[in-house]
């Protein structure tokens, strides 16, 4: 997504976060606005160019965007508790 600063989109949280630059909570289904340096939280403005960052991670999506965040594999990879010799093994992935 891309930011024009100056032209504010309407965000909505999609998986709740405390956004430290501010010591604030964002809540679930949370809206807000932002130009990708300033947020606007109902009549205050706030520098918050940190605030990308949530954005790219799918917390936040713009406010007529249907569904939320999209869940990430962990790439968690087990192999057999009994080993044979030196070999454990192949890796299976979760």
């Amino acid at each position: 997504m891309e930011f024009t600063p100056g032209k504010f989109e309407k965000l909505r949280v999609v998986k709740a976060f405390h956004f430290g630059p501010l010591q604030q909570d964002l809540r679930l289904d949370q809206k807000i606005e932002f130009d990708g340096n300033v947020v606007r939280m109902g009549s205050k403005d706030h520098d918050a160019p940190q605030l990308i960052a949530a954005v790219r991670a799918g917390w936040l999506v713009l406010e007529g965007t249907v569904g939320g965040e999209t869940m990430k594999p962990a790439a968690v990879q087990i192999r057999p508790a009994q080993s044979v010799g030196n070999n454990r093994g192949e890796a299976t992935n979760m």
